[in-house]
């Protein structure tokens, strides 16, 4: 057993047969500054995860107060986590700017699944720590087998194509998370980890809102650690929301 085998605490395996949002229920805040993560964790730098294909992992480290998300890859030699919880694949879609009214699909980070997913298929959807985004379900018609999410980038930045955005899809909406979910009154609460969990003991969608803070540090010795931004808890409540496919909200 490797070393980091000796770290995991769950399985894919285990996640599906007993359906349990692991994001949700760990105990720190996360980050998804996949790329200040994987400097410090992996063997190589990564900027996101690749959708439906990496293997997936919450990492705990030792030396610091929050948590990663991160794909499953060689570690540096001289890295060796807490411990991990292995997500297994997830979908995932990025953060993209600017939108366009002429190219929604290729201009706004979106993924495709399934309203009523395989026994195989991932649970989690994932996207990159918001600070102004919306998520956005989308269906195209009532019988639709399949959905989108997206990643609107800053709507109050991009008001005039947000609302031509609402307006193509106009009784298709499902679902949205806005900055007003996460967004708080304190200094440093800015940020959002928003993603959907496929709950198969419900068999639902669910789309959560966990809000953390920002914290910026310039202390030398605390960004030898994180070369970033640090993340807290936020005193802003955590939201769940079941996606029910039978009634768009707009």
């Amino acid at each position: 057993m490797n070393e980091h085998e000796k770290n995991v605490l769950v399985s894919s395996g285990g996640l599906a047969n007993e359906s349990k949002d692991v994001i949700w229920e760990n105990p720190h805040p996360i980050s998804l500054n996949f790329k200040t993560a994987s400097e410090k964790a992996l063997a190589s730098v990564v900027t996101g995860i690749v959708s439906n294909s990496d293997n997936t992992q919450i990492l705990w480290f030792r030396d610091l107060p929050f948590d990663a998300i991160l794909p499953v890859k060689p570690f540096k030699k001289d890295f060796t986590p807490e411990k991990s919880f292995i997500l297994g694949k997830v979908y995932f879609f990025p953060y993209k700017t600017p939108p366009r009214s002429d190219d929604f699909r290729g201009s706004i980070g979106n993924v495709d699944m399934q309203v009523s997913p395989l026994s195989t298929d991932p649970e989690y959807v994932l996207t990159g720590e918001m600070n102004g985004c919306s998520i956005i379900i989308t269906k195209e018609t009532a019988d639709s087998k399949s959905f989108t999410a997206w990643h609107f980038p800053s709507p109050d930045s991009y008001k005039k194509v947000y609302e031509q955005f609402l307006e193509k899809y106009k009784g298709k909406i499902y679902g949205e998370i806005k900055y007003s979910d996460y967004g708080g009154t304190k200094d440093g609460e800015t940020d959002g980890v928003n993603y959907l969990f496929y709950n198969r003991s419900r068999s639902l969608w669910e789309l959560s809102c966990i809000p953390v803070k920002r914290v910026v540090k310039l202390d030398p010795a605390d960004l030898k650690k994180w070369n970033g931004n640090w993340v807290e808890k936020s005193s802003v409540p955590r939201k769940k929301r079941d996606l029910n496919f039978s009634k768009p909200i707009k």
